[in-house]
């Protein structure tokens, strides 16, 4: 329903009309994106996507382009396209830096270590994670990229941690469903068999939890 409200909304707009609105055009489009990026439906995100920034340059809203652009990188992510999502962050820090905003052009780096980590890249994970950690206050993702690099690493003490420190402080089920993978390798590592076991059931029960009914086959109907 909601995506119907989008849809009719954007037939309202006159794209030919001198004063077009460009700028609220943009905000529907960011709406429609983050919808279909909830309900895990990445290339009808993309499409929109693409419509929200190509709208907020129009209205010369640049910061907004900018952001809706570095969004995209989530859809990419999604797809398992991690190049085109270091490429996206690329992009958007060199568009951050340029318009002043480097608190937000420090904030892709997070994204990049993650991509790092995934890919095993220990080298560039920890380069990025030093840029950060120098230039930025802590936050939960830095903690939660530098407790996967000290798995990685194998310092086990450092990752349970700053793993047990993000546990205490998490509210969502998704977020602790992160953390729980986390301590279940790193007691597999150690060839702790009880704490695997315990783990291994909390990571179940949090990824049970995190899931929710995704439609997006419904809401490709819709879109059509």
């Amino acid at each position: 329903m909601a995506l119907r409200c989008y849809r009719d909304a954007v037939s309202y707009a006159d794209t030919t009309a001198n004063d077009c609105d460009y700028r609220r055009l943009s905000r529907i489009y960011g709406q429609m994106a983050d919808l279909f990026n909830r309900q895990r439906a990445p290339r009808l995100e993309i499409e929109a996507g693409r419509k929200a920034v190509e709208y907020a340059w129009k209205a010369k809203d640049t910061l907004s382009a900018v952001i809706f652009y570095y969004y995209m990188g989530d859809s990419y992510h999604m797809l398992d396209q991690m190049d085109s999502v270091l490429l996206i962050n690329k992009q958007s820090r060199i568009w951050f830096k340029r318009i002043g905003y480097d608190d937000l052009a420090l904030t892709t780096l997070m994204i990049d270590a993650e991509i790092y980590l995934r890919k095993k890249n220990l080298k560039e994970a920890k380069r990025v994670l030093d840029i950060f950690s120098c230039n930025s206050q802590a936050n939960r993702l830095y903690k939660k990229n530098l407790a996967n690099y000290y798995l990685n690493t194998e310092k086990l003490d450092s990752a349970e941690y700053l793993y047990r420190t993000l546990l205490y402080s998490s509210e969502s089920e998704n977020g602790k469903e992160t953390i729980y993978q986390g301590l279940l390798s790193i007691f597999q590592l150690s060839n702790n068999a009880d704490s695997v076991a315990k783990y291994a059931r909390l990571y179940c029960q949090a990824n049970d939890s995190a899931s929710f009914q995704h439609s997006a086959d419904e809401l490709t109907r819709t879109q059509a």
